[in-house]
């Protein structure tokens, strides 16, 4: 298993139907590309994840994000305003690009533009989604740095990107200040706080 891949290789790995565990700009990632069936099942098991459970998606801006559910307009808003960023915005889903394993069963997904070049470059590359969760098993501690990942769960998986060595103290640093996205439910109205987070919805928002 390699611990540092050019971005190319990673993209190659996500096509090939493999794991990878990687930073992101809030704590630290695993996924999977959306579009292998084969990956996200053992995406789940790797994690230990029910399988009634969602999985949120990582995209490259809002126009990948629309191929992968509707946004209201209020949503549009919201994500226009904090993408790239710490918000992960609850959506219908369109069944035709979401599976079903990835929305819990549900009608709904959760998505997400990472603020982090590293991981833009590879969805942009990518050219889809990437399934992904924080890189814990399932109940574990979630990992904000490198050192705090399991390194079972390591070993499951295919490789670990990590960031060149010029930046990898910077990014490490802020990593250690940040936790879980904000998640925020634009299902309904008003909108519902899931999970609060590093970026704060002022209430007129919500509405």
């Amino acid at each position: 298993m390699s611990t540092a891949l050019p971005i190319a290789h990673s993209v190659q790995v996500l096509r090939d139907g493999g794991i990878l565990v990687f930073p992101t700009d809030t704590v630290w990632g695993i996924g999977a590309s959306i579009d292998s069936p084969n990956a996200l099942r053992r995406l789940y098991l790797v994690k230990g994840r029910a399988l009634n459970k969602p999985t949120a998606v990582l995209v490259e801006d809002l126009a990948m994000a629309r191929r992968y559910g509707f946004f209201s307009p209020a949503a549009v808003n919201l994500a226009e305003r904090y993408w790239p960023g710490a918000l992960t915005l609850i959506v219908k889903a369109r069944f035709e690009s979401v599976p079903a394993l990835i929305r819990g069963g549900s009608d709904r997904v959760g998505l997400r533009v990472p603020k982090f070049p590293l991981l833009g470059s590879v969805l942009h590359e990518l050219g889809r989604g990437i399934a992904a969760g924080s890189a814990n098993f399932s109940g574990a501690a979630t990992p904000q740095t490198f050192s705090m990942i399991d390194r079972r769960l390591i070993k499951r998986a295919d490789y670990v990107v990590t960031p060149p060595t010029s930046l990898k103290r910077a990014d490490l640093e802020r990593q250690r200040k940040l936790s879980a996205s904000t998640v925020v439910d634009t299902t309904v109205r008003p909108f519902r706080m899931v999970r609060e987070g590093p970026i704060t919805i002022p209430a007129d928002l919500l509405f």
